[in-house]
């Protein structure tokens, strides 16, 4: 069956001058769209032309796949993306993959089935999400938030994982903590693998058995409770702990301050995000800011130049975040 990429091909122009033309969304030459509708006609393309056009016209809805709607930091993202859809004129779809690529898929082809224009996805599995991603590029602009995907050619926006855990790991060595361990998630999803290779990259220049204790597991506060406890098991625990995200740091110091350790005086710890939640913990949590609105309305901002055409080559785009320091690491 031909793909939009074809008719683009066959008629020498951009698949987003065909978008224009299939959508009657934005003029175009005349040479250009008769070239078009020409080679549409040559491949069979027209019965999924109107289809498409019909639903793209009429619909004025964006979808959005996050991972988990109980994660405070996605429903922060919703938000900005909430704000973004409004103010153009947009409603906007909302769907929870509950980490799960096969669920995630399922959410995929729900919001094509219910004619979006574009589609905003949280991507659950860095490996898992890819052939879903190229399923619904077939039809609609689609841009990744937070996570990437490496491989496809696709807009993603995401912060500099790699900056926020210098900045943390920096901040710790200037308070003479140096037997370090880090606490992440299973290298499902690019922040989980990019948090943790910064971690073994930088702590390994200047303390070789703090780049190798590691514990991995969930981005959750049960994950980081259970840590802690392997922690401590060891005979000699470490000094300040790293943690991949709040939620996971919340749940560390649950436990450190459950045994009878003080934080940060027995052991520090520190968190990445920079949710609600890291100011009402006790301590308040040191943690990685991230620019929530900034992602939000920049991936927002590239989906709609690609429902337009507007946009130009596919860009992963990094956001720079800021360290916040708390009393979690004295």
């Amino acid at each position: 069956m031909a793909k939009i990429r074809d008719v683009a091909r066959e008629a020498g122009v951009s698949i987003a001058s065909v978008s224009r033309v299939l959508t009657g969304a934005r003029r175009v030459s005349d040479d250009t769209k008769a070239a078009v509708l020409t080679a549409a006609e040559k491949l069979g393309y027209r019965t999924n032309y109107l289809a498409s056009a019909l639903r793209r016209q009429a619909t004025r809805t964006l979808g959005m796949v996050i991972p988990r709607i109980a994660n405070p930091y996605f429903i922060a993202l919703v938000q900005t993306i909430e704000e973004s859809a409004q103010a153009q004129g947009y409603e906007l779809l909302l769907c929870d993959s509950a980490d799960d690529a096969d669920i995630e898929k399922r959410r995929m082809r729900a919001l094509l089935s219910r004619q979006v224009e574009g589609i905003i996805l949280i991507p659950c599995d860095e490996k898992g999400s890819a052939e879903t991603v190229r399923e619904a590029l077939r039809e609609v602009p689609v841009v990744s938030l937070d996570r990437s995907i490496r491989g496809i050619a696709m807009d993603q926006v995401c912060v500099d994982n790699r900056a926020g855990i210098v900045a943390i790991i920096d901040h710790l060595a200037g308070k003479a903590h140096r037997r370090l361990a880090f606490v992440g998630a299973q290298q499902t999803v690019s922040t989980a693998r990019e948090r943790l290779e910064a971690y073994r990259e930088y702590v390994r220049e200047w303390d070789l058995p703090s780049a190798d204790r590691v514990l991995l597991g969930e981005f959750t506060v049960e994950w980081g409770e259970q840590a802690a406890d392997r922690i401590l098991a060891d005979g000699l625990p470490p000094d300040a702990v790293v943690c991949g995200n709040d939620l996971i740091a919340a749940g560390v110091i649950r436990t450190l301050r459950a045994r009878g350790l003080d934080v940060p005086g027995d052991i520090a710890v520190t968190g990445f995000d920079d949710i609600e939640l890291c100011r009402f913990i006790e301590p308040a949590i040191t943690t990685v800011h991230q620019p929530l609105r900034d992602i939000g309305t920049e991936g927002a901002r590239r989906l709609f130049a690609r429902i337009e055409g507007t946009s130009g080559p596919a860009a992963r785009v990094r956001i720079r975040p800021s360290l916040v320091v708390r009393a979690s690491s004295g």
